[in-house]
């Protein structure tokens, strides 16, 4: 009777112990899981991060790959692209504003030009050779030099402000030459005073520009690690549980909700939630906490 009696007793604290083994376990795991996810975010470890997503929160951000992009520390890797681009821009945009200066001087001396043949009736007769033409254009424009030339290789390698006068200006036509500092060679052509066309004649050298060796880059400030505290954990039923964690990072504590499911044996992260008040006390710079 007795034995009896002590293998129901032995039974039954084994009954008690098991149960208690069984309630302690999931909120024990709950909180291993949350523990777990957070350890990964804090090491950019976005694989297993991703891979503690429920199936619901993983589709709801586009599946694995768009997951592991949008967890992904790549802000280094556009900043080197976007300086890449926006230095290939700057190059084109300086290109761009030689181009223009050279055509604007070739318009200028047109317009010289026009002057002198409107008042002889062209720009070069028997009375005024081309090298009188020169002569002229050099006193209305002391700033320039001036040159005669065949082709527009003529004008390849001289300076900015120096314009090629071809041998084919004869009585109404006139046709100039000059190089921009890009290394395009722009021919300008009239016929008559009207109006004149300034066509890319060829390419030529451009010019060497100095430029001032990049400063060494910044090293980059050491980030403060996060850090994070779980402080509780709640179940909801059998296969939901929340648990509260404190993150901590740039001295702002951050209260966050971490809402799990059970999923497939394992607890899942199904959503995350943050103090809103404290994030707004982050922004205005006040310390939380």
């Amino acid at each position: 009777m007795v034995s009896r009696l002590l293998v129901v007793l032995v039974a039954v604290v084994a009954a008690v112990c098991m149960a208690a083994a069984a309630l302690a376990a999931p909120p024990d795991d709950a909180r291993a899981a949350s523990e777990r996810f957070l350890a990964a975010l804090s090491a950019k470890d976005v694989n297993t991060a991703c891979g503690m997503l429920t199936a619901r929160t993983l589709a709801l951000v586009g599946g694995p790959q768009k997951c592991t992009e949008f967890f992904s520390d790549d802000d280094e890797e556009r900043s080197v692209e976007d300086e890449a681009d926006s230095s290939a821009k700057a190059i084109r945009a300086e290109r761009g504003f030689q181009d223009r200066v050279e055509e604007i001087v070739l318009r200028e001396v047109f317009d010289d030009a026009r002057a002198l043949g409107l008042a002889r009736g062209a720009y070069v007769t028997k009375q005024v050779p081309l090298t009188k033409l020169l002569r002229e254009l050099r006193t209305l424009e002391p700033m320039l030099r001036f040159s005669i030339g065949t082709r527009p290789s003529a004008a390849r390698g001289k300076h900015r402000l120096h314009v090629v006068v071809d041998r084919k200006t004869l009585g109404r036509t006139l046709v100039l030459y000059a190089e921009s500092d890009s290394g395009t060679i722009f021919r300008l052509t009239a016929h008559g005073f009207t109006t004149a066309k300034v066509v890319n004649a060829g390419r030529g050298i451009p010019t060497k520009v100095t430029r001032r060796p990049a400063p060494p880059p910044k090293q980059p400030e050491a980030e403060e690690p996060v850090t994070f505290a779980v402080t509780g954990v709640t179940l909801l039923d059998d296969a939901t549980a929340y648990v509260t964690v404190d993150v901590t990072y740039e001295g702002h504590a951050f209260p966050y909700v971490v809402s799990l499911k059970l999923e497939g044996g394992a607890w899942k992260v199904d959503d995350l939630f943050v103090g809103i008040f404290s994030a707004f006390a982050a922004i205005d710079g006040k310390p939380s906490g």
